[in-house]
């Protein structure tokens, strides 16, 4: 151990071992836990993909840029349902978290470099695959990209 580290694990250990004025060792208030990026498991990702899935026109309906109380409300359905913690930005910076693995998986197949392979993107990938966290196409944007697919498509084929 360096001397730095021995001089460092001395001051932690002198701190733990300090005690307060009334001859009390602090202990911290252990009412307000939040979760960790470590507590997340299979049912509370679970969650918040089909929370995120269900909602996603609700998303896209919200008007200006904040979506604080989408994300609240997301965290509060997977806390009450998994008996957790959550809050809202720990729910949308784990849920652009998939998101990000599922584009290293997407890069990785196809050889790009800036790809990599990871089990979490690998695990839901086919779920992600249908990008369903996308600005959802009303019917009428569905029709008029068919029609102008077809009109090019029959310029394309008529110029040949």
């Amino acid at each position: 151990m360096s001397g730095n580290s021995t001089s460092a694990l001395n001051t932690i250990t002198d701190v733990a071992n300090s005690s307060t004025p009334a001859g009390n060792v602090p202990i911290p208030n252990t009412n307000t836990t939040i979760n960790t990026e470590s507590d997340w498991t299979e049912q509370t990702i679970r969650l918040l993909i089909n929370q995120r899935k269900y909602r996603n026109r609700e998303y896209y309906q919200i008007i200006g840029r904040s979506r604080k109380n989408y994300w609240e409300s997301i965290s509060r359905r997977i806390n009450r349902e998994a008996g957790s913690n959550f809050t809202g930005i720990q729910c949308r910076r784990k849920f652009n978290n998939l998101v990000s693995h599922y584009y290293d998986i997407c890069y990785f197949m196809c050889g790009d470099d800036r790809g990599k392979y990871t089990d979490i993107g690998e695990r839901y990938f086919g779920e992600f695959n249908t990008l369903f966290w996308h600005r959802p196409v009303s019917m009428i944007q569905n029709v008029q990209r068919t029609n102008v697919s077809t009109h090019r498509r029959r310029n394309r084929d008529n110029v040949r």
